[in-house]
């Protein structure tokens, strides 16, 4: 079996993003029936890679979008908690699992570089599906509290 070639991914700007303070308070959304399925048959979750290429510099990515980006993110949160949010299961039966959004909480944005074919990836072509496994972000880790087990739900890479 042939090898694949490596890839080389470069961390450009890592952060945490939050809504803008006092937009949103504690929250929390009940599971619904339907999220119960979904809970308890874990499926193989869907990724979705967005590819663009922008006609600029790397320092003019760096100063002026990726600033605007955070921004962008940071507003739409405050109307898309559930987003930033942490799915807390409780241990027992008593409590049903929650979406919960707790003041301070953020998601982790990394943008990264690598030195894969642009034309490569976004071609109308087969390809190895391995190339794109590194680009796909990986949720945070689980927590578990006092009483419950905290799950972020959404990353960015």
């Amino acid at each position: 079996m042939e090898s694949l070639p490596s890839m080389t991914m470069t961390v450009v700007e890592q952060s945490q993003v939050s809504p803008p303070p006092a937009t949103i308070g504690c929250k929390s959304l009940p599971l619904t029936f339907f999220d119960m399925v979904w809970l308890t048959q874990l499926p193989d979750p869907v990724h979705t890679l967005f590819f663009y290429e922008l006609p600029i510099t790397k320092s003019q990515f760096l100063e002026t979008m990726v600033p605007n980006l955070k921004q962008s993110l940071s507003i739409t949160l405050q109307h898309f908690f559930p987003f930033v949010s942490k799915l807390t299961i409780f241990p027992t039966s008593s409590r049903k699992p929650e979406i919960r959004y707790v003041e301070g909480d953020s998601v982790d944005v990394t943008f990264e570089e690598c030195d894969l074919d642009f034309n490569d990836l976004t071609g109308n072509h087969p390809r190895e599906c391995d190339k794109f496994y590194q680009l796909i972000p990986l949720l945070g880790r689980t927590a578990k509290v006092s009483d419950y087990i905290t799950i972020p739900v959404f990353p960015f890479k």
